[in-house]
């Protein structure tokens, strides 16, 4: 089934080895994803084509490595992906960590542009999820990657000392297709553990 206008589908993009490091390609266009699809399953991985793309400073906490043990993220993602190519100048095919090395430097040297790798997987949205979490006026906030139209979002929360009991957090309505909620009533004392349950809806609906 091919995706919503405008929705995004995730590619993780590495080197020939399982092990080197990776990052996550978004793509919204239906060529781009059709050809990257094509790239991915019909094309031998030593003749694929690199994935031209323009990269910016700040972790967006979607690019992360997923080769990587615990996933980290890198301080910098993909802005606007730009064409696949045969090949690219040396100075902007080098590895991710080369750019985490001086995110900086290096985007104002090549101006951020970035070719990296091949297409390795397609990810699910769920593969990509991410949540962060912060102390603001007024309570906790928290906001999290909206995986589409499809899916609606339920905060639940724990107490450190049973984080087996997971519960909705009380006084919302959930669950809710926002992507931004705030607790303004975190516990006086001690400290409340937070997750996201996303759940899939029918195809337009609203709760």
């Amino acid at each position: 089934m091919l995706p919503a206008r405008g929705e995004a589908v995730y590619f993780l993009v590495g080197g020939l080895d399982i092990a080197s490091p990776s990052y996550v390609l978004p793509l919204t266009k239906l060529e781009d994803i059709q050809e990257a699809v094509h790239q991915l399953y019909e094309v031998a991985p030593v003749e694929r084509l690199l994935p031209g793309v323009r990269i910016v400073a700040g972790s967006d906490g979607l690019n992360r490595d997923l080769h990587a043990p615990g996933k980290p993220q890198w301080h910098w993602h993909v802005a606007e992906f730009i064409k696949f190519a045969e090949g690219a100048v040396p100075e902007i095919t080098v590895a991710p960590r080369f750019v985490e090395m001086d995110v900086e430097g290096y985007i104002r040297v090549t101006h951020g542009s970035y070719a990296y790798g091949r297409i390795v997987a397609m990810l699910t949205p769920e593969e990509v999820f991410w949540v962060s979490a912060s102390v603001v006026p007024g309570g906790v906030q928290l906001s999290w990657l909206d995986l589409g139209a499809g899916y609606a979002y339920t905060v639940e929360t724990a107490a450190p000392s049973c984080p087996c009991n997971w519960y909705p957090v009380p006084g919302t309505a959930w669950p809710i297709t926002a992507t931004v909620w705030m607790d303004t009533s975190p516990p006086a004392t001690g400290a409340r553990l937070y997750r996201v349950r996303a759940q899939q809806t029918p195809q337009g609906s609203e709760k």
